[in-house]
């Protein structure tokens, strides 16, 4: 499940994640697109003088957003507390704007 906000100065994605380490997830902005992806894997084994059971359990997911143009892409944060993957995407002021001049040929 993914939840977004927008505020004043930052947009934020939360993504319910739980039983994932933050070492488990990637985050890449290419292309003017935010991809939040995960992938955790677990081998479970109990043995006893009878018996073995080994359990395997994998987990993954993938997610993309299209980002506006005013979202600072280099000073995207993401922390990871409680199962949810809480990631902040700064707005650039106004008069931050990038300015593109175009050559004329």
């Amino acid at each position: 499940a993914v939840n977004m906000k927008e505020g004043k100065d930052a947009f934020k994605i939360n993504v319910a994640a739980p039983g994932f380490k933050k070492e488990d997830f990637k985050l890449e902005v290419k292309n003017g697109h935010l991809t939040i992806s995960g992938e955790a894997s677990e081998e479970k084994e109990d043995k006893d003088e009878t018996y073995t059971r080994r359990e395997y359990s994998y987990n993954t997911f993938s997610r993309s957003f299209s980002l506006p143009e005013n979202v600072k892409g280099d000073d995207i944060e993401a922390k990871y507390a409680d199962g949810v993957l809480n990631i902040t995407l700064p707005k650039a002021k106004a008069d931050e704007k990038p300015v593109k001049q175009i050559s004329v040929k």
